[in-house]
């Protein structure tokens, strides 16, 4: 349903949610890599809280975070409780004003879209629908943006902390064994490396706390570089095979942002993962870090979502839910999205590694 505010007078209708939606749709997204292969399940919930008994995971899990105000992640302490899990509450919002209209791709793509006419004569009306789309775009990029970034930290940590000004912070731990931190005793990129028994030693770890043994091992590119220019993996892996014989890992020519698959070693897939972001001081952030190397086991966890705490749709487990609000004070109209997510590992003991591969 579309709403109707006046502006001098004169109504104005913007978008409803499926057109956004339609929009939306055709935008670029962020890179999902992470909670595509390791977090793949889906799981709503018509709690606020996460019922870990329905999810098929190998360990009780024991961390609560708490929703928030208007615009903020909020986090606050409260009592342990084996059973469940509560997920943060993010709303995201922002005020729509034809000032916010600069983005001379997404006017393109809106004319194309048949959604508004001359982009360089809108009207009153065709800016704040614009401007609206921008902010939708926004805050979903925003809860995407989120969302991964969890995956990442429970991925590679086994825990995560949750911020705000307005709570203190809190961190969900999943209760990943320590053994399971590891570093060479030797940099992959020294003299006398021997990444091949550092992996079988991470990989025992794996059977001895997890039960488990790798499927992906996920590092920067930089690592990668480093482990295939080991005289160990030559020797085990390379020469067997012959001079002429290709080499079973593709070192590539360019590092690429973008995951990429450099080929299989005994059952165990190599990828290379070096996308960053900005966090919210502006600084740029990879997320995993340059000289990291992990195996990982668990290619089934959940992205989970809770009900939302909002009167028009209460107690429906949605992954987000978008609405536009008018307000006299200040005068306006702001685009919110609400959600209640967070990624669960199906096996928190299902990953090994470190970020102190090279020097």
């Amino acid at each position: 349903m579309s709403i109707e505010v006046n502006i001098k007078g004169q109504p104005v209708e913007l978008f409803d949610t499926d057109q956004l939606a339609v929009f939306h749709n055709k935008t670029d997204k962020t890179d999902t890599f992470l909670l595509d292969m390791f977090f793949p399940n889906k799981r709503a919930f018509e709690t606020t809280d996460i019922p870990m008994g329905e999810l098929d995971t190998s360990t009780p899990i024991a961390p609560l975070v708490a929703p928030s105000v208007e615009g903020r992640i909020m986090v606050d302490k409260a009592k342990y409780d084996v059973q469940y899990v509560t997920p943060a509450y993010l709303k995201p919002a922002g005020m729509i004003t034809p000032q916010n209209v600069n983005d001379i791709a997404m006017l393109q793509t809106l004319q194309q879209a048949g959604f508004i006419g001359n982009a360089r004569n809108m009207s009153d009306a065709e800016k704040l629908r614009v401007a609206q789309v921008a902010i939708y775009a926004r805050n979903r990029q925003a809860i995407t943006n989120f969302n991964v970034q969890a995956a990442a930290k429970i991925l590679i940590d086994g825990k995560i902390t949750f911020k705000s000004k307005d709570f203190p912070e809190v961190t969900v731990d999943f209760g990943r064994h320590a053994d399971l931190k590891f570093a060479p005793t030797t940099t992959w990129d020294a003299a006398g490396a021997t990444p091949v028994d550092d992996i079988n030693t991470m990989i025992d770890s794996m059977v001895e706390h997890g039960g488990t043994t790798p499927e992906v091992a996920l590092m920067s590119s930089k690592t990668f570089t480093a482990f295939a220019k080991t005289e160990q993996y030559k020797e085990q892996f390379v020469k067997p095979n012959g001079a002429n014989a290709p080499a079973p890992l593709n070192a590539g020519t360019f590092n690429s942002k973008d995951a990429k698959f450099r080929g299989e070693l005994d059952g165990i897939q190599f990828w290379t993962y070096d996308a960053t972001y900005r966090d919210e001081a502006g600084t740029v952030t990879r997320y995993i870090g340059d000289k990291s190397f992990y195996l990982i086991a668990d290619l089934d966890g959940f992205l989970c979502n809770c009900s939302l705490q909002n009167l028009d749709v209460l107690g429906v487990p949605l992954d987000v839910y978008d609405y536009a609000v008018e307000q006299k004070d200040p005068s306006g109209v702001k685009q919110i999205s609400e959600s209640s997510p967070l990624p669960v590992p199906s096996n928190p003991n299902g990953v090994a590694g470190g970020d102190a591969f090279i020097a």
